[in-house]
């Protein structure tokens, strides 16, 4: 667990400081912040929810449509590993 624990660090440190300073490579930290944590919780954290709408305020669609059909994010804001048949399941893997 140490080595998720890590990557979660990584991603709390870079939204943090790519938020207000870069938002294309902030939408894709974020992407992957919202990934490690359906990988391992099942579903996205309070935080991670209410940031995932930062592409809705932003007018930033058509990114996150290319982050949901590269499987990093689900099509809800509120995680999709509990929806029956989901693509995006905990266990997707990850696509190159």
């Amino acid at each position: 667990m140490g080595r998720m624990e890590e990557a979660h660090q990584l991603v709390r440190k870079s939204t943090v400081l790519l938020r207000d300073h870069c938002p294309l490579f902030y939408f894709d930290v974020l992407a992957a912040k919202a990934w490690l944590e359906i990988r391992a919780h099942g579903h996205y954290g309070p935080e991670t929810v209410r940031e995932l709408g930062a592409f809705e305020e932003i007018g930033a669609g058509g990114r996150r449509a290319l982050l949901i059909a590269q499987g990093f994010l689900s099509p809800s804001n509120s995680g999709a590993a509990k929806e029956e048949g989901s693509q995006f399941a905990a266990t997707a893997p990850i696509l190159s």
